[in-house]
């Protein structure tokens, strides 16, 4: 019940300050993109040994430079986060395929 109000709260508030609303989910999107990368980046480069390990850099790198680029520009970010979604999904989802090949080859 208490998240049902609080949505509906939030979500009344984004229909009557919708630029605000906007970079909110730009600066929140940045920083997921910023962490999510720096982790990875953390994580690839403490495991050895990893079949599809230039792959992986590259993802964590990529998801770095969306969040900085979000986090740096926000007003913009909000005008294109459609793109850099969409360029940063594509992206990923090349970079796992090569990382499935990849590991399909140790597995196999």
């Amino acid at each position: 019940m208490l998240q049902g109000v609080a949505m509906l709260i939030l979500g009344c508030l984004a229909v009557a300050a919708p630029v605000a609303a906007t970079v909110a989910v730009d600066l929140f999107i940045g920083w997921l993109f910023l962490i999510g990368g720096v982790i990875g980046f953390v994580a690839i480069l403490s495991t050895h040994d990893v079949p599809a390990f230039l792959w992986s850099l590259v993802t964590a790198a990529l998801s770095i430079a969306a969040g900085i680029l979000l986090l740096s520009r926000p007003l913009d970010g909000a005008a294109s986060l459609t793109l850099v979604l969409t360029a940063f999904f594509a992206a990923e989802g090349v970079f796992q395929i090569a990382t499935s090949i990849a590991y399909r080859k140790v597995i196999g």
